[in-house]
C-alpha cells in the first residue's frame, strides 16, 4: 500500500530523499502513537523502495564517473 503523500516526497533528488528518510526514521522512533507510526511506516517503505529503485537503475560506476574529471 502506498502512502498518499509519497508522490510529493518521491519527486526530490537523491540527496534530499535520503535526508528525508533519515529525518523521518529519527522521528519514527520518537513517537508512541500507533496511528502515526503506521502512517510513517507506509511513507518510509515508499521512500525505501524508491531509493532502491534509483540505486538499481544507475550504472555501477556512475558515482565514480561524476567525481573524476578527465580533461
Amino acid at each position: 500500500m502506498s502512502h498518499p503523500l509519497s508522490d510529493q516526497v518521491l519527486k526530490l533528488d537523491d540527496k534530499d530523499l535520503y535526508e528525508k528518510y533519515t529525518e523521518l526514521t529519527r522521528k519514527y522512533f520518537m513517537t508512541t502513537n500507533s496511528a502515526v507510526l503506521n502512517q510513517m511506516q507506509m511513507l518510509l517503505d515508499d521512500i525505501r523502495m524508491e531509493l532502491e529503485r534509483r540505486k538499481s537503475t544507475k550504472k555501477p560506476n556512475e558515482d565514480i564517473d561524476n567525481l573524476i574529471k578527465v580533461v
